[in-house]
């Protein structure tokens, strides 16, 4: 008996090394063209760990988080039962597709960043919320750079965000609450998909009521207010969200002026205060 579990336990590890092996050289493997600024890296994996974890900085700048992202790449391409360099993948993956314009190969990105993410929850024991809400974000960034997402993929990017809120609510301060309010405002509705505008902005008000110090929070709920016109309640969201991002965006690094962008962007729509 002991022996028929040591081989299930073998064989089951054997199949998540497989699988982690087929996703990383289908998508991280593939080394893509760096900004101009990005340090040359070096080959020790214990090295590119160093500098996968500590040139990750959600303020950015693009190119640090960049270096990250090659790094973190590198040592998953090399091994990839290792979970650490999976999750710093999915991570960096992400932070990019949201945060910056920059010509890079997005399409790619995000399918490494999502593969990487599936990876993590294979190899995690304890399932992190993080990794489900990473696995959704890439998937969905995904979805936006395909010319015809499958429904049934938005489904499942909704499923992930879901336990990454039941899971690690705390991660990112609300990141997906941000994530799936956005997903349930802009997707088709039922029964074609699952789009909910009054869920999402329940959804979204659950963010800022939770952190009602991270801007991104008010950002999100002023943009759905926007969307479903109602005037009024966009341009107070946008004041919260100024008030909470301050005087000086760039404090907040590359998000802060994306947000300020956007609300920028919605008091000139509205021509609000």
């Amino acid at each position: 008996m002991k022996q028929r579990r040591l081989v299930k336990t073998l064989c089951g590890a054997l199949a998540i090394g497989m699988m982690c092996l087929a996703l990383t050289v289908a998508g991280c493997q593939t080394m893509l063209p760096a900004p101009q600024g990005v340090r040359t890296l070096p080959d020790d994996p214990s090295e590119l760990m160093r500098i996968a974890e500590t040139t990750f900085d959600r303020r950015g700048p693009t190119e640090a988080v960049w270096t990250s992202y090659q790094a973190a790449c590198r040592v998953a391409a090399a091994d990839p039962q290792n979970e650490a360099a999976q999750f710093m993948v999915a991570r960096a993956a992400s932070w990019l597709l949201e945060f910056t314009d920059n010509d890079f190969q997005r399409k790619d990105v995000a399918k490494a960043g999502y593969e990487a993410a599936r990876c993590a929850l294979e190899l995690s024991d304890n399932k992190r919320g993080a990794y489900h809400f990473l696995a959704g974000a890439n998937l969905g960034f995904a979805l936006r750079e395909s010319s015809a997402p499958h429904m049934g993929d938005v489904k499942h990017v909704r499923d992930y965000l879901q336990r990454a809120i039941e899971l690690e609510p705390d991660y990112s301060r609300g990141a997906a609450f941000r994530a799936l309010g956005m997903l349930l405002l802009y997707a088709p509705s039922w029964p074609m998909s699952v789009g909910d505008p009054d869920a999402a902005i329940d959804i979204l008000r659950q963010a800022v009521q939770r952190y009602p110090d991270m801007p991104a929070n008010w950002v999100m709920l002023a943009i759905a207010y926007s969307e479903l016109g109602r005037k009024a309640e966009a341009l107070a969201a946008a004041r919260e969200a100024k008030m909470t991002l301050g005087a000086d965006a760039g404090l907040w690094g590359v998000p802060g002026h994306r947000w300020q962008s956007r609300i920028d962007s919605l008091r000139a729509k509205f021509n609000g205060p």
